[in-house]
C-alpha cells in the first residue's frame, strides 16, 4: 500500500501520461470513492487530478463546508459542475432537496450549474406527509 496522499486510489490505476485516453471531459461520482474520500480528502481529490480527471460530482464530504471543500477542489484542479442533493431531510447527507437555500449557496460555492437526487426510493418518498410539497419545489 502506499504512503503517498490518496495512495490506495493511485496505486490502483495508472497516471493519465501513461494511458491512451484522454480524461479531460470526463469526471467521477465522488460515492464511487466515499471510502478514500472519507479518510484523505486533499489527497484523494490529488490522486483524481493525476490520473487525469477534471471534474467530480457528488455531495460535500462529511464535516467539510462547501467554502472549505471548493478550496481543496482548487489545490487539486478540479471543478465541480454538478452537485448531489438529497431527497429525505432526515438523511446525514449536506443537502435536502427542500432547503433550497442551502442548495443554491453551495452550488454557488462549488461552482455547479446543476443539483441532482442521485437515488430515491420512490415508495419511502411518496409515504412521507410532506412528499407532494417536496415534488413541487
Amino acid at each position: 500500500m502506499s504512503e503517498t496522499p490518496g495512495g490506495a486510489l493511485e496505486d490502483s490505476m495508472t497516471s493519465v501520461e501513461q494511458r491512451p485516453v484522454l480524461l479531460e471531459s470526463l469526471g467521477v461520482q465522488l460515492s464511487m470513492i466515499s471510502h478514500e474520500m472519507q479518510s484523505d480528502v486533499p489527497g484523494t481529490l490529488a490522486a483524481l487530478r493525476k490520473i487525469g480527471y477534471r471534474t467530480i460530482e457528488g455531495s460535500l464530504p462529511a464535516g467539510i463546508t462547501a467554502a472549505a471543500f471548493r478550496a481543496e477542489l482548487d489545490q487539486a484542479g478540479l471543478s465541480c459542475p454538478s452537485i448531489h442533493v438529497s431527497i429525505d431531510a432526515g438523511l446525514p447527507d449536506n443537502l435536502a432537496l427542500g432547503d433550497t437555500d442551502a442548495v443554491i449557496s453551495t452550488a454557488k460555492t462549488l461552482g455547479a450549474t446543476n443539483a441532482v437526487v442521485p437515488t430515491i426510493s420512490i415508495m419511502k418518498l411518496l409515504r412521507r406527509p410532506d412528499a407532494k410539497e417536496l415534488l413541487q419545489t
